[in-house]
């Protein structure tokens, strides 16, 4: 990493390889979120240091074409999960997802372009989260672009601190 990414920590519960690909798609893609609870508790042992009282947990948002055809959005899903087990404040629409992006594919640059601009704070809550600790989940942290992005528009609106909590990491060695 040559610059200090947006977010304050970034924790995974596993690694995204041949053995978690298959639930993670499954879940994903394939209606199966009665993985919800499980995926729920891995995410708890994960982000076990992440405990604030103060602490609101979000999902990264969908946007509405995207959530329309997939009927579900997979990290509200696993943030609710966690933010239950936590006792936390949950808050599902906190962003907004305002511009439509192609999947995500390629390197970091290209990523981080993708979703440039695409992120809203919903300004109903603009007040509520100046000074306080976000955790946002998402599902698979591949370069850091969607939640760097995210917790950019977090951080501009006043957010104390953003972790990251994602169910998988994608690890490349080199």
């Amino acid at each position: 990493m040559k610059k200090r990414p947006a977010y304050d920590r970034a924790r995974a519960a596993v690694r995204y390889d041949d053995g978690s690909r298959r639930m993670i798609i499954s879940f994903k893609h394939n209606d199966r979120t009665d993985y919800a609870d499980f995926f729920g508790q891995l995410l708890l042992q994960a982000g076990q240091e992440l405990d604030s009282t103060e602490a609101i947990v979000t999902p990264v948002p969908l946007h509405k074409k995207r959530l329309g055809k997939r009927r579900y959005n997979q990290a509200a899903i696993m943030g609710q999960a966690f933010a239950a087990k936590k006792a936390f404040d949950y808050i599902p629409d906190m962003l907004s997802r305002e511009k439509h992006t192609p999947a995500q594919n390629g390197n970091y640059g290209r990523r981080k372009r993708n979703v440039a601009g695409a992120f809203e704070l919903r300004s109903r809550y603009q007040d509520m989260i100046k000074g306080r600790s976000i955790i946002l989940v998402d599902d698979v942290y591949t370069t850091g672009a969607t939640v760097g992005a995210c917790a950019r528009t977090l951080k501009g609106a006043g957010a104390g601190r953003v972790d990251i909590l994602t169910l998988a990491r994608v690890c490349q060695l080199s």
